[in-house]
């Protein structure tokens, strides 16, 4: 069933579009009529962020996501996510300068990144690059400990359309914008791998969709 709700999900401009979604599911209300009339533009993965990075360029990286992303359980400034990637960045192009913006929350799912304005302050970065890591809290969102966030239970297609109607705003307001979208981690505590993996083929199709970079966080750690 999950993989079955993963392929529906992911069909650009059937389950994401703004109309259909919840109003919860967006930074306002505002920004989820504007994504109605905004062009399904799809992107160039990373390329205009690599080219100016190669050019060295100043440029904005903006960072979107739960525990993860934020950094809970690591060292800050030494091996959390968006330490590791100012410094992958920085070894790969010395010329540009960079700047990192991280609008994660341990917790949240990325509907409550929307309705608490994580989502409208991303935007308003109006970043170079756009880094989403989010889903696990999205999964076991039904749970005692997340009573208080927007969209309970565990809605594949609603979770689905939070993400592309936030793409779908990037297009419209940044549109020299790139994001990358990383798959969740491998389960140890909170959700199943089933789900996970379910969440994960729907976050590549929706990757694809749009021209949007996919990496395989999952992938990458079950081979390690």
């Amino acid at each position: 069933a999950q993989g079955a709700l993963a392929d529906a999900a992911t069909q650009p401009g059937d389950l994401g579009t703004a109309a259909a979604a919840d109003a919860t599911d967006f930074a306002t209300a505002a920004q989820g009529a504007k994504a109605d009339s905004a062009a399904q533009v799809k992107g160039s993965n990373l390329s205009r962020f690599i080219a100016r990075a190669k050019s060295g360029d100043a440029l904005v990286v903006t960072g979107l996501g739960d525990s993860i992303m934020a950094g809970t359980g690591a060292t800050p400034g030494t091996n959390d996510y968006m330490t590791l990637v100012e410094d992958g960045l920085a070894s790969r192009f010395p010329a540009a300068s960079f700047s990192f913006i991280n609008r994660s929350v341990s917790g949240y799912t990325m509907a409550a990144l929307g309705v608490y304005g994580n989502i409208a302050a991303a935007l308003a970065d109006e970043a170079d690059l756009y880094i989403v890591s989010i889903g696990r809290n999205d999964v076991v969102a039904d749970g005692a400990a997340y009573a208080g966030m927007p969209v309970q239970g565990y809605r594949l297609p609603q979770s689905m359309r939070a993400v592309e109607a936030f793409i779908r705003e990037v297009r419209r307001i940044v549109p020299q914008a790139d994001i990358l979208i990383h798959a969740e981690n491998p389960a140890s505590v909170y959700a199943t791998d089933s789900d996970l993996r379910a969440y994960n083929a729907a976050l590549s199709r929706l990757a694809a969709a749009y021209g949007c970079e996919f990496t395989d966080g999952y992938g990458a750690f079950v081979a390690a």
